[in-house]
């Protein structure tokens, strides 16, 4: 499969210092935190008045086209930075650093207090909003399945994966883990992969079945990739891989179109304050749709109504 034209797979230390991005913060989890050279003092004090001060946001990202991603340029770019550097900009701050890590280290990083805010496209869940305070919701969106040409396995959902013993690949540290073993996915059925990128590969070459993530991050994907693709429906339809139609799966037995927003600590709650009214005001302003346009964003996209309080009513730090 040819290389993805807007990413390198092979990011070299000069592309991560180009347009802010640490090369040091190519790590994941734990390992993240060990020798990135963060201390305490990133955890005291006013986030909101030291950024300001300073001029420079350090947020976090993990490689996941569109939401946030280094492009061939080595600039940080997608639907996550693009709209935190647009509010950041309305807060005076002029600068975006960017740290990349993996999936599941993003939540570690900003605990830590190596970066200040998670720009990542990551879903409002009850149980990350245990761990991290969110903006109000910047998005909802769909899910869909990669699958190979044909869909040999006639597989339309999390459900039909299950049913037929299909074997699964799954972003480490993302929500669609839940959504599959809600819906009947055995563990031993599931592969986890690092990126997107592999999550691709892995159908590709026949190590997987399936691999589910959001539908506009499969369609993003593979349209370019292979330019040929034929949109069908909710779905696109490439030489050798098709993206499904989208579709809304359940959770706790009901439909849920996941909303994604911006993560900081809980203790941050004047700089999330600010965030979120010059957030929100780009919404109702219409400012968001031309921000996101090249992302393959549009109305569909758009929060739904749910407010960050109903995604996280349990929360102690609303």
């Amino acid at each position: 499969m040819a290389e993805h034209p807007l990413v390198s797979r092979s990011l070299n230390r000069r592309s991560f210092l180009r347009g802010g991005v640490s090369a040091g913060a190519l790590l994941g989890g734990a390992a993240l935190l060990g020798g990135t050279g963060c201390s305490k003092a990133n955890l005291t004090g006013n986030t909101l008045q030291r950024i300001q001060d300073e001029g420079t946001v350090r947020v976090g990202f993990a490689q996941e086209l569109p939401y946030g991603y280094v492009d061939i340029e080595g600039d940080l770019v997608g639907e996550s930075p693009d709209v935190a550097r647009a509010v950041f900009e309305r807060m005076g701050i002029s600068d975006m650093e960017g740290k990349l890590t993996g999936f599941s280290g993003l939540i570690p990083a900003l605990q830590a207090g190596y970066v200040d805010v998670v720009a990542a496209g990551m879903f409002i869940t009850a149980d990350r909003c245990a761990a991290v305070a969110f903006s109000e919701p910047d998005y909802c969106v769909e899910q869909a399945l990669l699958v190979p040409a044909g869909n040999p396995m006639d597989l339309t959902d999390f459900g039909s994966v299950a049913e037929s013993g299909a074997t699964l690949g799954l972003l480490a540290g993302a929500f669609e883990l839940e959504y599959a073993t809600q819906a009947g996915v055995q563990e031993d059925d599931v592969l986890f992969v690092p990126d997107a990128a592999s999550g691709f590969d892995n159908v590709s070459n026949g190590s997987v079945d399936a691999f589910a993530l959001t539908s506009l991050s499969l369609r993003f994907l593979l349209q370019n990739r292979d330019e040929d693709a034929e949109e069908v429906g909710t779905g696109l339809q490439g030489s050798d891989i098709w993206v499904t139609d989208s579709f809304v799966p359940l959770f706790d037995g009901k439909p849920d179109k996941g909303c994604g927003g911006f993560a900081f600590r809980p203790d941050d709650e004047e700089l999330r304050v600010e965030f979120n009214e010059h957030l929100v005001d780009i919404h109702e302003t219409g400012e968001w749709l031309d921000i996101v346009a090249p992302y393959g964003f549009g109305e569909a996209e758009l929060p739904d109504g749910r407010t960050t309080q109903d995604l996280c009513p349990d929360a102690e730090w609303l």
